[in-house]
Order: C-alpha cells, then structure tokens, then sequence
C-alpha cells in the first residue's frame, strides 16, 4: 500500500468524484480510478459504490477513510518534523495576510521563523480571503490566511481558530445601538465587505433572516479602513472582536454583540506543494504559534 493511493482514496472519497478527485491532484481519471481499484485490491473490500451521480462510499469505506486520513497526517507530520531538522531553511515565502497582526499572530509568527529559519523571509501580502485563495491556485501567493469555509479544490486549508464578529458603529449612534433591535441596525448606513470576505455572506445572512436590507453605502476589503470610515461617522460595519475592541478602547466607536458571530480562519497552501521544506517549515511555525499539534 502506497501513500498515494491513500491520498487519492481521500480526494474520491471528498469529491464523491473521479474526475474532480484527478483535478485535485493533478493526474488522469484512469490513474485515480487505477489506484483505486489496486487500493480495493490490496485491502479485499469494495470501497466505493459507483453511481451515476458519482462515487459513494461504502459502509467498509467510510470506516478506512478515518484510518487513511490519519495515516495521511501522520505522514505529513514526519515531513514537517524532518523538515525542522534540516541544518538550514533558505528560501523566501509570500504570504497572502487577510486581517489585523494581531488577529492572525503574525508577530508571534514572524519572530519564530526568525528564530527557527532565520534564512527564510517571509514576504507578507494584504488580501483577503477569497482573493488568497485564488493567488494560492495561480502562484501568486506561497500561503495565506483565510475566513471562511475550506478553499476549495487543490488548496489545504488548516483550521486555526474561530473569530468572533461584532457591530461596530460611530459613538454619536450609541442610542440607536443600545436598543438591540436590527431593524435599528438596518436603518444606519452600512459599511460592506466585499464578496472576497466571508463577513458579507455572514451579514447578509443576518439581516435577511429578519426580512432587512441595509442600506450599504460603501463596499470595504479592510479591516483597518473599516474601522477608520466608523470612527469618521461614515456608517456601521461587521467586524473582528480583537480588532473592534481595540478601536473602541481609543474612542469614537461603540461595539453590539446582537448574539455570538463567529467565523472560522484557516491556514492554507497549494496541496501539489506538500512537502516542499521551506512551505512545510512555515506551516510548521504557524502551528506552532497557533499550539496547534501536528
């Protein structure tokens, strides 16, 4: 049994999907179908059931696809341990930065590569999380962070934490923001996200299941210029706790938590690039940072 056949087992078993499962991984449709076949082979169980609306698992697949992620892991875990090994990292690394330093840890994170790598620079690139993704697919970007769900086909995405959201508006709107209510909320300008940041899905989602439309007078990819448009009285705006509370403790700005928001952020790199010393040595750093085990 090959690692790769587990790998391709993994990628069928997530895209219920030869076709896309080759995408992902850069090869043929025979190639994923032939390392299944030899993978059933090997193990004398049937894994998948073939339908014509793709691949589905069977109940003997669905138990081995949690042994073949974790050996899939533990696998990458030896190559990130060897990687730290190594006498010396040398490279340079672009990475796509979709909020505040403190938010993502990046001073934490850029002193431990320095003290781990220090012949490793990371070049750090403002974004946001659906254009990160993209530059992942086309090379622009090494890695990145991003809010949001998993970024689709051919990009890793690691779970690091979940940040809490908030509504942030200009102190002259306290009276309106103590109430409470979202038709309130609805009637103050509002400062969109763009569609590259998972906070506009959130919302949108927010407002609709109250039957409300905001009035949106702006659309904002950054954090930073979010907060100064709130405190020049501009308009409301959904925004990262940490970075929301820090701007209210220097004033002009009043914060509501109408009930817990919250979205996930993820560390996330090309999937043809695992193993790559320099990539795996910065994922190595971010978990880290993160005390996340790997």
């Amino acid at each position: 049994m090959e690692l790769y056949q587990l790998r391709t087992f993994v990628a069928v078993a997530e895209t219920e999907s030869v076709t896309r499962a080759a995408e992902r991984l850069y090869t043929t449709p025979p190639s994923v179908s032939a390392h299944i076949k030899a993978l059933e082979s090997e193990l004398r169980v049937e894994l998948f059931t073939r339908t014509p609306r793709g691949m589905r698992l069977t109940r003997h697949g669905e138990l081995l696809r949690q042994k073949a992620e974790q050996a899939l892991r533990a696998a990458e875990a030896v190559v990130a341990e060897a990687a730290t090994l190594q006498t010396e990292i040398v490279g340079e690394l672009s990475l796509g930065v979709n909020a505040a330093p403190g938010v993502l840890k990046l001073p934490q994170l850029v002193a431990a590569v320095q003290a781990h790598y220090p012949r490793l620079r990371l070049n750090l690139v403002a974004s946001v999380s659906g254009r990160v993704s993209e530059q992942l697919r086309i090379g622009a970007l090494d890695a990145g962070f991003i809010f949001g769900a998993a970024a689709g086909d051919g990009i890793v995405a690691e779970p690091l934490s979940e940040v809490e959201l908030v509504v942030a508006a200009p102190s002259a709107w306290e009276p309106a923001i103590r109430t409470g209510r979202w038709d309130d909320i609805a009637a103050l300008p509002w400062i969109a996200s763009t569609v590259d940041c998972p906070f506009e899905a959130i919302s949108d989602e927010l407002f609709a299941q109250r039957g409300l439309t905001p009035t949106k007078i702006a659309l904002v990819d950054d954090g930073a210029t979010k907060v100064d448009l709130i405190r020049a009285g501009v308009g409301a705006a959904l925004v990262e706790q940490d970075e929301a509370e820090a701007a209210a403790a220097q004033g002009g700005i009043v914060l509501w938590t109408p009930q817990p928001l919250y979205c996930p952020l993820a560390f996330v790199w090309p999937a043809h690039r695992r193993g790559e010393p320099a990539l795996t040595a910065l994922r190595t750093a971010v978990l880290r940072v993160w005390g996340i085990s790997q």
